[in-house]
């Protein structure tokens, strides 16, 4: 960090750069197969699965016949050239054994560069310019467990991929004072974000080296691995896929959304005008921005997400062992599932128009008394896109996608606007005596959203310019595909001449509602602060706020088409009470839009239909810094709740909200110790004695809370309702933190958080609090708290002085002093195996305890 004048009283400049390099190493198992399937299956010889027989669970049978293998041998002519192509590429096991039989071991990379350039100009005593720049840039790389062929990665996450991130910003502008009693302001700022994310064979064509068409299509899209899945991720589940891990490149085993590209603008030009008159202080202005954002998605692999189930080998008929093998599929070349994105252009983006205007007035009423009020009025465009095809939105009233730009859907694909976005302020600050003031406030704000519930990622990943291919074998014994032949090319979309092109059975479409509905927040508190000595005062308020049309949970989007539970289906009202309450109703027919369009699919809809509420308590008390010590103490008692998204039909789900943590309270603390030259002790000590012991500081943390919130299931909860969340009724009182830490002679530890009750086989049964609810009927959502939390992060600082413009700070930091782990929440099944018992720490959270070194020069 460096700055100073250029021109005295005139022209002054800064600058500061923060780089970081993290390299993190990071060793796991995985599974491959064994030299014995290297040295037969992928040496052209007579294929010996035999190691895989697991006492005959894995038993495989010729596809079509259910005649098994005998000893697992399958016969060389049998097995797939593709596939043994595939497989060579797999390292060879460094252990012995079928399951976890390969270690995996290697490193990520995360760097970060930053700085921030910034001059001031004072060209008048009036007129002051500025200009300023900002950058950053992060970089993401990792390598695959199996090198070109992909897997999990070393990267943080298990990433493995190469992600490149830059941020930069720019903006200039000047203040300008017209008079004693008026001044104004202009702003221009540009900000960019870009994301760039390819999988590490990038430059390869593996698929189609292996003799695999349909897949590697000649666009760097469409290069590198496919995503190959089989039966089973954890390890007793590998044993029953028959020893191998998935592999290739996809979110699912790469953690990389890859190929991906993303680049969002915006351009803003702001003008504030601030007038003085008498008592009062007027401000008015208006914010321009124009946002333009192109993303081009691979959530679903684009060179295909490959399925290979064990069912494809097995024999169904033999229901206590019907044995197959994943492994087993492959060899013999047959793809039982394949997903992928497939876009019409890469080149399809958003715009959109954003105007804010606001007015506001600070007038001073008397000494002790202010009021603030103003209005400020936004107007949110529909979003447009940069050119004719380039989007459509899904219309649920008529079943079709609306094409920008084609017949008449115009490109903003025909929503309506809304000007109705006032959002009012008002502010009342009340100084009773010197020492006594109390404030109250209200005001309404406004939320952009985000993954394209106002704008982007939706219209420009709809039909018909991006597409998610699905292909699902019939049965479990039956494929799609085999690998010498290739998937199906997607079938290309026909645009209609009107525009408007009626969604398929089996695709998923994109929808909004046709009038822009921006997410509202209306909030407001009462606070009352008290000074109780000259460095110590307390504050005590209300707060709480009203969300109108937000999201349903944390997602921005739900499902309107999830099948519905009976009760809470309006035309199937009349089954409610009926001998057979469900009605025997086939699942498909309960979702809302099978009737009127033969949907059968999940459909994504920004709904913005929501509400949500928060209340609380907030204490604070404040010791500012004098003698060398600053304290600082708060406590919350709150309770926030809002909508599920588990369920189209929100209304049952009403409850906590997943993060409330009822109570909270923080203490904070920094004290330099009065040792040294210039304190109460030792001021006059050599600078050799001050370099020991002097310029000492400590600082600490400590923060309790009441847990997390969970919802408690049961265990016969498919036998109620095929559709929606599983809950059980709260109904009584139930004891928490039942029991301490167990720790049995084998198995994992573990801690009884509440108690476990026998088995609810009848609706209506009732335990621990909770009851089995009705059949077609919903429990309590979020019903118990979970393991209270509690942390003491603790540092010591010494500070040297050098010169008298030059000083520098070791520090010691140490996060979890104690080393006390914090308690995830339990298992919440009611009336299952290991019921009520916690077996490990929460995530999200700093775990054990870590210490911290840092050295800081200052000059």
């Amino acid at each position: 960090m460096i700055g100073g004048p250029i021109k005295k009283d005139k022209l002054f400049f800064f600058g500061d750069y923060q780089g970081t390099r993290e390299k993190t190493g990071n060793s796991f198992f995985e599974t491959v197969p064994t030299n014995l399937v290297r040295s037969t299956c992928l040496s052209g010889a007579a294929c010996n699965l035999s190691e895989y027989l697991n006492g005959g669970q894995n038993q495989i049978y010729q596809p079509g016949t259910a005649t098994p293998y005998a000893g697992n041998i399958i016969p060389a002519g049998q097995i797939s050239a593709q596939a043994v192509a595939l497989l060579k590429q797999l390292p060879a096991p460094t252990t012995s054994g079928t399951v976890n039989n390969y270690v995996a071991s290697g490193f990520g990379i995360f760097n970060r560069d930053a700085f921030d350039t910034r001059v001031d100009y004072n060209t008048t005593q009036n007129l002051h310019v500025f200009g300023r720049y900002s950058f950053q840039n992060f970089s993401l790389n990792g390598k695959g467990a199996f090198g070109v062929a992909g897997g999990n990665g070393f990267g943080p996450g298990g990433f493995a991929g190469q992600s490149k991130t830059r941020n930069q910003s720019l903006a200039s502008g000047f203040d300008y004072v017209l008079g004693p009693s008026l001044i104004t302001d202009f702003r221009f700022a540009y900000f960019r974000y870009h994301v760039g994310v390819n999988p590490n064979d990038a430059a390869l064509t593996p698929m189609k080296d292996a003799g695999i068409p349909g897949i590697n299509l000649g666009d760097s899209f469409t290069q590198g691995f496919s995503q190959l899945s089989f039966a089973g991720n954890s390890s007793s589940d590998i044993a029953k896929a028959a020893g191998i891990s998935e592999f290739g490149e996809g979110l699912d085993v790469g953690r990389c959304n890859c190929p991906l590209i993303e680049s969002e603008n915006q351009v803003q030009f702001v003008n504030n005008w601030t007038k003085t008159s008498g008592l009062h202080s007027f401000k008015f202005g208006g914010d321009i921005r124009y946002a333009l954002n192109l993303r081009v998605p691979s959530d679903r692999h684009r060179t295909g997400e490959i399925s290979f189930s064990q069912g494809f080998t097995s024999n169904p008929a033999n229901t206590a062992q019907p044995g197959g093998s994943a492994l087993a599929t492959i060899l013999l070349g047959e793809a039982t599932g394949i997903a992928r994105y497939v876009s019409s252009t890469t080149s399809a983006a958003e715009r959109q128009k954003r105007w804010f205007f606001y007015g506001q007035d600070t007038w001073r009423i008397s000494p002790k008394l202010t009021l603030n009020y103003g209005l400020r009025w936004e107007i949110y465009f529909p979003e447009t896109v940069n050119g004719k095809g380039n989007g459509g939105l899904l219309d649920l009233a008529d079943g079709n996608v609306h094409i920008a730009g084609v017949g008449g859907v115009p490109l903003n694909m025909g929503v309506d606007n809304s000007y109705k976005n006032l959002a009012p302020r008002l502010g009342v600050a009340y100084q009773f005596d010197d020492k006594t003031v109390v404030r109250l406030g209200y005001g309404r704000s406004f939320d952009i959203g985000v993954f394209g519930s106002i704008f982007g990622h939706t219209v420009t990943q709809n039909l018909p310019v991006l597409a998610s291919q699905q292909l699902n074998s019939s049965s479990s014994t039956t494929g799609v595909f085999t690998l010498a032949q290739g998937p199906a090319a997607p079938t290309p979309i026909v645009v209609p001449a009107n525009g408007l092109l009626r969604l398929p059975d089996g695709i998923n479409g994109r929808a909004r509602p046709f009038r822009v509905r921006i997410p509202t927040l209306d909030a407001y508190n009462l606070t009352i602060q008290r000074q109780l000595t000259n460095s110590v005062s307390a504050e005590i308020g209300y707060v709480g706020n009203k969300g109108t049309h937000v999201f349903a949970g944390n997602n921005p989007d739900i499902n309107p088409n999830e099948p519905s539970v009976i009760g809470f289906h309006p035309q199937l009202a009349n089954c409610v009470g009926a001998a057979t309450t469900n009605c025997n109703v086939a699942k498909n027919n309960r979702r809302a839009f099978f009737a009127p369009f033969g949907w059968t699919q999940d459909i994504t809809y920004f709904a913005n239909a929501a509400s949500s509420n928060y209340n609380g308590l907030q204490t604070k008390i404040e010791k500012r810094f004098t003698n060398g010590l600053q304290m600082l103490a708060h406590y919350t008692w709150s309770k926030a709740l809002n909508f599920d998204q588990d369920y189209f039909a929100i209304q049952p789900h009403h409850g906590l909200v997943d993060f409330n943590r009822k109570h909270v309270f923080v203490l904070s603390s920094v004290y330099e110790l009065p040792i040294g030259r210039g304190k109460a002790y030792g001021s006059n000590m050599p600078k050799w004695a001050d370099y020991a012991i002097g310029g000492l500081e400590t600082s600490g943390n400590l923060t309790w809370s009441s847990g997390l919130p969970f919802s408690v299931n049961y265990n016969e909860c498919g036998s109620d309702i095929d559709a929606g969340p599983c809950w059980a009724a709260k109904t009584g009182s139930v004891s928490t933190n039942v029991g301490s830490l167990q720790t049995p002679a084998s198995g994992s530890p573990f801690r009884q958080f509440f108690t476990p009750v026998a088995a609810f086989t009848t609706n209506g049964a009732s335990g621990g609090g909770f009851t089995r609810p009705a059949q077609d009927t919903f429990g309590s959502r979020n019903s118990l708290y979970g393991p209270r939390y509690a942390n003491v992060d603790f540092s010591i600082a010494k500070n040297f002085t050098i010169t008298e413009r030059a000083s520098a700070q070791f520090r010691a930091e140490v996060f979890n002093l104690f080393n006390h782990p914090q308690l995830g929440n339990p298992n919440s099944c009611i009336d299952c195996a290991g019921s009520g018992t916690i077996t490990g720490l929460a995530g999200n959270i700093a775990q054990m305890r870590n210490i911290q070194l840092g050295l800081r020069f200052q000059f």
